[in-house]
């Protein structure tokens, strides 16, 4: 029996939100598909692939519950884009822990596979894929595991997801390294992920060192990595992480520092007041801005 989905007993939005019919098959992960309104699929499709966090119950508790509202966001830009959504878990319970380490090899591809297939849909167009929370470990795996569809990423985007410190490489290099192959990824940060994300946005324009110290002389920028604060900061960034770039020409040498990002780390997070609910409030509201602007 070929893979299926099934649709919501009443409809909840406008479109059509459908889920992985397990009746019909072994399925990589539990799916849930969201096509908006305004989609219109042609000989291809767009496709945004949504990785969640810790403490999802299940993938209708995601579209239904859980305070990112990823429908919502896809549905308000008309966009023409479908969302897919794998669940990864539910995070530390001990029967459901969020469960990323089978994403590997061609476990993209497959999953696409079995996606596109069960939707009985064209070729696939554009591939974003968008993360928040602790789903930044499962967008790492995923986009070296997309095997024949790799050629249709076209953009990454992280919603206060880096938390990989201890990871090898750390997350910050990891994603700086994936700006120099020329994949543009875009990184929103929040109190919990400050120290990969300022680390990431201090490598990014050359400032800083994989091993957190100033880079003396600055090194160029890598351009298709754009890191930015998840709120409206008070003040100019640098002036609030107390980082000062050279001025180009300079004939002032830049002075070293060793403890470069952690300083500039501590320094923000004293500076910035945070909103009680900052975690979700960047992955709804950044995650808006970026449908938005995004050529789909």
């Amino acid at each position: 029996m070929a893979l299926s989905f099934k649709g919501e007993p009443h409809r909840t939005l406008p479109g059509a939100t459908l889920f992985s019919d397990s009746r019909t098959g072994a399925w990589l992960k539990p799916t849930g598909v969201y096509f908006p309104k305004a989609i219109n699929v042609g000989k291809t499709v767009n496709v945004v692939v949504w990785l969640h966090g810790f403490y999802v119950k299940s993938i209708e508790g995601l579209f239904y519950s859980d305070d990112a509202k990823v429908r919502e966001q896809i549905e308000k830009t008309c966009k023409n884009a479908m969302l897919v959504a794998p669940w990864l878990g539910h995070g530390y319970d001990k029967d459901h822990y969020l469960t990323i380490k089978d994403i590997e090899g061609d476990w993209g591809q497959r999953f696409l596979d079995q996606v596109l297939n069960a939707l009985k849909a064209p070729a696939l167009g554009k591939l974003i894929i968008a993360c928040h929370s602790a789903g930044g470990a499962a967008m790492r795996r995923l986009i070296g595991s997309l095997g024949n569809y790799t050629g249709d990423l076209t953009e990454c985007w992280g919603f206060d997801c880096l938390y990989g410190e201890n990871a090898a490489p750390d997350d910050a290099g990891f994603w700086f390294d994936m700006g120099l192959a020329g994949h543009p990824v875009s990184i929103f940060y929040g109190p919990s992920t400050l120290p990969q994300s300022v680390k990431l946005d201090l490598m990014v324009r050359g400032l800083a060192t994989s091993d957190g110290a100033s880079s003396s002389p600055p090194g160029y920028p890598v351009k298709n990595v754009k890191v930015t604060i998840g709120v409206d900061p008070a003040r100019n960034i640098d002036d609030l992480m107390g980082v000062k770039p050279p001025k180009p020409h300079s004939r002032i040498p830049p002075v070293f520092d060793a403890d470069f990002v952690a300083n500039a780390v501590k320094r923000l997070s004293k500076s910035v007041t945070w909103p009680k609910d900052v975690h979700y409030l960047i992955a709804r509201q950044r995650f808006f801005e970026q449908l938005k602007k995004a050529h789909l």
